[in-house]
């Protein structure tokens, strides 16, 4: 798949995750244009985006074996060195203990790094 196909590809995650997480649209906007203000919201979209990407587990950690599965099923060859180099950084930057904030700041991290090859939609 291509990162536009991903990216779509995402929008059922997202739309899905909406009223879960209850995030504003001018918010979620806002990180198409790299701004990730510390909204709770926010926070806890991603955290459903991620498990809806399969990527965290049940005691809600990311996992670096699912993160990879993930991105050897989905992505592209020509990017998935880059992706898997953002995601070992971001994955150690992404400390709190809170899963919603965990999730945000992964993201986040991932977004500082190369938004070009974001996979969010």
């Amino acid at each position: 798949m291509t990162l536009p196909q991903i990216r779509n590809a995402m929008k059922p995650f997202h739309k899905a995750c909406l009223p879960k997480s209850g995030v504003s649209p001018d918010v979620w906007e806002a990180t198409h244009h790299g701004e990730f203000p510390p909204d709770p919201a926010l926070q806890c979209h991603y955290a459903c985006l991620l498990t809806k990407m399969k990527i965290l587990t049940k005691d809600n950690k990311i996992s670096k074996e699912l993160l990879g599965k993930q991105m050897d099923l989905m992505l592209p060859n020509d990017v998935i060195g880059p992706v898997k180099d953002i995601c070992d950084t971001c994955y150690n930057e992404a400390t709190s203990s809170d899963v919603c904030e965990m999730s945000w700041q992964f993201v986040k991290c991932y977004h500082e790094i190369n938004a070009e090859l974001s996979l969010m939609p």
